[in-house]
């Protein structure tokens, strides 16, 4: 037995999905209480995948106490997660909301440990580790079918959790009861503080000014605009001191580029 290193858990209701690729992304689902795999009806038409007909019919009891019945599967999908390459046969069910289901056949055949704890998957066979996305909707199946031609039935729930959306800054409780303190954007700092901040230095430095790190012309565009828009907020102001510090743009997520002070020197 080992530990999570003293990391918290992850205190959720969510599942360990990712994406694959048959042709295009999909979602896909491990699910270790599904004997078979699966994949959409209506997916494997858009793929225009080949049908092959199973020698059992599986009977699938949905909560409007429909029976689903089905005797085709898509033999040898192949299927593409996180750059690795799969070939497995899938059954074909009349999915709600669910693309692609890995069961218990593919995740035995691969030796895929998938860690609900800390809502994880990896394959142990080659170390790859799947980074799954989380999702809230509830899901509760026990599906199994039997290769000796006869029938055989399962039950499969599938239910939106209404708490899917993330809750927006408005709506947490201590945002609403200090709502000046979590304003859309600081029009510009006060000059009066109560706490002064400043940086102490060892004693008998002299000032330190370093030539600036080359920019290309589109991140000298990009420093100057952020530099006019903190100076009209008055965060900043005209400065002749002899101490100087290098400035780099560091490109964010939404392509966009963070203005950082290098203190390393």
């Amino acid at each position: 037995m080992g530990g999570n290193g003293g990391r918290p858990r992850q205190d959720n209701d969510a599942l360990i999905q990712g994406q694959c690729y048959v042709k295009n992304r999909f979602t896909v689902l491990y699910d270790s209480g599904a004997s078979h795999s699966f994949i959409s009806l209506t997916v494997a038409r858009e793929l225009g995948l080949d049908f092959s007909e199973l020698n059992f019919d599986l009977i699938v009891h949905t909560p409007t106490s429909q029976n689903a019945l089905t005797s085709l599967a898509c033999l040898q999908v192949p299927f593409t997660i996180r750059n690795m390459t799969f070939l497995h046969d899938l059954i074909c069910l009349p999915l709600c909301g669910l693309e692609v289901i890995l069961g218990l056949d593919w995740l035995s055949k691969y030796h895929v440990f998938l860690d609900c704890y800390e809502r994880t998957a990896v394959i142990l066979s080659n170390g790859l580790d799947i980074k799954p996305f989380l999702s809230h909707t509830l899901y509760l199946n026990s599906v199994r079918v039997t290769l000796d031609g006869s029938d055989c039935e399962g039950y499969v729930l599938l239910a939106a959790s209404s708490n899917d959306s993330e809750l927006s800054l408005e709506r947490i409780r201590v945002v609403k009861e200090f709502p000046d303190v979590f304003p859309d954007d600081i029009p510009e700092f006060s000059l009066h503080r109560e706490i002064e901040f400043s940086i102490e230095l060892v004693p008998g430095t002299g000032p330190i000014s370093i030539a600036p790190y080359q920019m290309s012309p589109l991140e000298l565009t990009e420093l100057k605009k952020q530099l006019d828009e903190l100076l009209g907020k008055k965060f900043i102001r005209p400065s002749a001191s002899p101490w100087g510090a290098l400035v780099l743009l560091v490109k964010k997520k939404d392509r966009g580029m963070r203005l950082c002070v290098d203190y390393r020197q």
